[in-house]
């Protein structure tokens, strides 16, 4: 399939996903991006503040078809993962998601196969990053 045109108001949208992952043709990407709070209370137990940044963290989860025996299709637990479509939700300058900073490696959480009589090999790893833990 050719790369697409872009016309009028489409300019500066995305179609499709971004980048090929090694070992895998996605067919979705998803990034959620975690910030918890601590919420401290007023004398009638109303939020009156939080805390936060204590503990973020950015997930991302990634599906597709399996086609090669490389790449991201051999993840393993405890090695980070290299994505090509990591930074595809980072904004700013230097490139943080949400204001986390984008330093840490994603690392599996569970990682799934699916095999069908009428269909390929489908892969789903589901991989949390903290940005302290590189």
């Amino acid at each position: 399939m050719p790369a697409p045109q872009y016309v009028s108001s489409a300019s500066g949208m995305q179609k499709g996903v971004l980048s090929h992952e090694g070992g895998i043709k996605i067919d979705s990407i998803d990034w959620t991006i975690n910030d918890p709070k601590e919420y401290c209370y007023d004398i009638y137990g109303g939020n009156d503040g939080f805390c936060h940044g204590f503990n973020p963290s950015i997930e991302i989860s990634v599906t597709g078809e399996v086609n090669a025996q490389s790449g991201v299709s051999v993840a393993a637990f405890g090695t980070a993962i290299t994505f090509l479509n990591e930074d595809n939700c980072c904004i700013g300058d230097p490139k943080t998601f949400a204001g986390i900073a984008n330093s840490g490696g994603f690392y599996p959480e569970s990682i799934s196969f699916s095999e069908s009589r009428d269909g390929f090999k489908t892969i789903t790893l589901d991989t949390i990053s903290h940005p302290s833990i590189t």
